[in-house]
Order: C-alpha cells, then sequence, then structure tokens
C-alpha cells in the first residue's frame, strides 16, 4: 500500500468547489484501478491543505496522478490547484477501524 502526500499552500485549495470535488474529482479517482481513497485536509489556523491519497502500490499512485492530470487539462485553467510537494510513502504498519464521516 502507498499513502501519496500532496501539499498545497494556504489558501489555495479554498478556491475549489464542493461539487467539483464530489461530482468530478472522487467519482474520476474511483475509476482509477488500485485507488483506495482520499482524505483533503484543511489546516485551521494557516488555511493549508494537504491532499491524502492512499492506493494499492506505486503503479496505481502515478496512474492516479496522470488521471488527475488528465483530468485538470480538461477544465478552465487555474481551477485545479498544483501541489506545492508531492511525496509517496509505503505503508509498512497500519491499524484502522472502520469510520462513518456524515
Amino acid at each position: 500500500m502507498v499513502v501519496r502526500i500532496a501539499t498545497f499552500e494556504p489558501g489555495q485549495v479554498a478556491a475549489l468547489q464542493r461539487g467539483l470535488v464530489e461530482q468530478q474529482l472522487f467519482p474520476g479517482l474511483r475509476t482509477v484501478p488500485g485507488y483506495i481513497g482520499i482524505y483533503l485536509c484543511r489546516n485551521p489556523k494557516s488555511d493549508a491543505w494537504i491532499s491524502l491519497s492512499i492506493w494499492e502500490n506505486e503503479q496505481a499512485a502515478v496512474a492516479g496522478e496522470e488521471a488527475m492530470a488528465r483530468g485538470a487539462r480538461e477544465l478552465l485553467p487555474g481551477t485545479v490547484p498544483r501541489p506545492a510537494t508531492v511525496e509517496k510513502y509505503v505503508v509498512e504498519y497500519r491499524d484502522m477501524r472502520a469510520v462513518s464521516f456524515t
């Protein structure tokens, strides 16, 4: 399993429309083989954001990046923020329980 963490400058992601995220970003990622899930997280003090996506392996994470880039090119320029940094980590240990967010 691979975790991809992308960081964004403060305020950069705030311009994203909820509909864009829920109706285009999430469904688009769900079509990528090896996609497990994603969290978009905001620091309430600094308004900095991270994207934490989870993939079955490195190849799936790269395919997800390519799919997101293709989708971003189809939208108006500047609609989708570009991350300041991207790092990938191999999950060595994990402990998770099912949680439902509403």
